[in-house]
């Protein structure tokens, strides 16, 4: 790597009233790599500072001071965070090294000064304006990142809620007409329940989801459960949401444990929801429970397209929807971060695997807490 590549072909500007001490400062200055931009005065200097990395700048100048120079720079906004080496050529004291630094200046040199010292400092100071710079743009981007998904979850939000309050809305109007056979009132209501039902879990997720940004310890109200049982409840849930799927239960004893019951049933009720709206169509679903040890797996299968490598790797995380297809109705983008954030509380895991066979989503917990 030569010297221009090592300084990213930066400029500085050279503001010197001795032509003498221009020159050399210059030649050693190109000799490193840095291309130069030259000033005999303050006025000049001003003139030339737009669009430079660095500025080395002497204290005594025939128009303005070199101080003065340096608190023009700062108020400009171009010059605001570029690196200002000031550079004196007499005797200075304390005070006038204190002023040169509260008026914006990164360092204060006296000379005689050793051009690899002035040239150190220099690379020193780019180095910590380049680390800055890239933490100013890493928060920049974090913010614009919360805002969007602050927006996105307000958008998503109110289009997911939608269905399940318009299918409450057209029952209830059903409802209200006369005369309705008992059957069609029967299929009404449990429409009712279930999207009643979808709509309180949309809004346990977003607590628990709110709780877990606030890091605030998720309580689980833990008592005696069986895992093929919550599974069972979640399928008759979600059965209610989607009539026309095929689950096959298989259970193996025992599969009894230590957990809170609800938050494990919405967990199930949400692996099943994602398994039905990314899975084939018309293909059944397969939920397995069975013990191994001191710890209960419960697995969710679904045949269809794979889940692409670059979702799978940031499945887990909030507000990340589906595949490449167009996110199902219903899915908030919270609920495989909230399956994690429970699983986690249990002191379990979860994991995916995924392929052409199709894809299944593990739970792992521990039969009693920790």
């Amino acid at each position: 790597m030569d010297a221009a590549q090592a300084t990213g072909g930066r400029t500085v500007l050279l503001v010197d009233d001795d032509s003498a001490h221009r020159y050399a400062l210059r030649r050693r200055l190109e000799l490193a790599g840095f291309a130069v931009v030259e000033a005999a005065d303050g006025t000049e200097a001003l003139r030339q500072a737009t669009g430079v990395d660095a500025v080395i700048l002497d204290v005594l100048l025939p128009d303005i001071s070199g101080y003065e120079v340096c608190r023009q720079l700062r108020a400009l906004e171009s010059g605001a965070a570029v690196p200002i080496v000031l550079v004196s050529g007499v005797y200075i004291a304390e005070d006038d090294q204190v002023r040169g630094l509260k008026g914006g200046a990164d360092a204060y040199l006296t000379r005689p000064v050793d051009d690899e010292v002035l040239v150190a400092n220099l690379h020193a100071l780019l180095r910590q304006h380049d680390t800055l710079r890239a933490l100013s743009e890493a928060l920049e981007q974090k913010r614009r990142d919360e805002e969007r998904a602050r927006d996105l979850f307000l958008a998503i939000l109110g289009h997911d809620l939608r269905n399940p309050l318009d299918a409450i809305a057209m029952s209830s109007e059903l409802l209200a007409r006369a005369p309705v056979a008992a059957s069609t009132t029967q299929k009404m209501a449990a429409r009712i329940t279930a999207a009643a039902r979808r709509m309180a879990h949309m809004l346990d997720d977003i607590q628990d989801y709110a709780r877990s940004q606030l890091d605030a310890e998720l309580l689980l109200r833990r008592a005696p459960q069986r895992l093929g049982a919550l599974a069972l409840a979640a399928i008759d849930e979600v059965r209610g949401a989607y009539p026309g799927i095929t689950v096959d239960a298989v259970h193996e004893a025992p599969d009894e444990g230590w957990w809170d019951g609800d938050r494990l049933a919405r967990v199930i009720a949400n692996l099943l929801r994602n398994a039905v709206e990314h899975g084939a169509v018309g293909r059944p679903i397969v939920v397995r429970t069975e013990a191994r040890g001191a710890w209960r797996h419960l697995s969710v299968r679904n045949e269809g397209a794979p889940i692409p490598d670059a979702v799978r790797a940031r499945l887990f995380e909030p507000l990340v929807r589906g595949g490449a297809q167009a996110p199902a109705a219903g899915n908030m983008g919270l609920g495989l971060f909230v399956c994690r954030v429970i699983v986690e509380a249990h002191g379990g895991r979860i994991v995916v695997e995924t392929g052409a066979a199709g894809t299944e989503f593990r739970i792992e917990l521990p039969a009693q807490p920790s």
